[in-house]
């Protein structure tokens, strides 16, 4: 897995990417609000670190000193009716695999939400 920390005008940002099939998927995106510096100097940006021990472990320090421990999971699941989604960012990737043997990142449906999708 990738992890990226971006910045936007309100908001700092962690994500996690990850690849497969020739395609990087946006797998989890969490948002920090930007702490008012009283020195008038820029937010800074969480500071991210992979567990040196456990690959799937991440640490996030943000600016307001609170440290958050991140495990992921990089399961595939299939439904009883050979349904299978995958998360890439604002969208879930959906095949009905007894209908068609499309893999990822191609897929029969896809359903766009207004925000990253965490889960499925």
């Amino acid at each position: 897995a990738l992890c990226v920390t971006v910045s936007g005008d309100s908001a700092h940002g962690v994500q996690v990417w990850t690849r497969g099939n020739m395609h990087w998927y946006l797998k989890r995106e969490m948002r920090y609000p930007r702490v008012e510096v009283s020195d008038g100097s820029p937010s800074r940006a969480p500071l991210v670190r992979w567990d040196e021990d456990d690959a799937d472990v991440l640490r996030v320090f943000t600016a307001d000193g609170t440290v958050e421990e991140h495990l992921f999971g990089w399961d595939a699941c299939v439904s009883r009716a050979a349904t299978a989604a995958v998360v890439d960012g604002c969208r879930a990737l959906i095949t009905p695999l007894a209908r068609t043997p499309l893999p990822p990142p191609m897929c029969a449906a896809t359903a766009v939400f207004s925000a990253p999708v965490s889960e499925l």
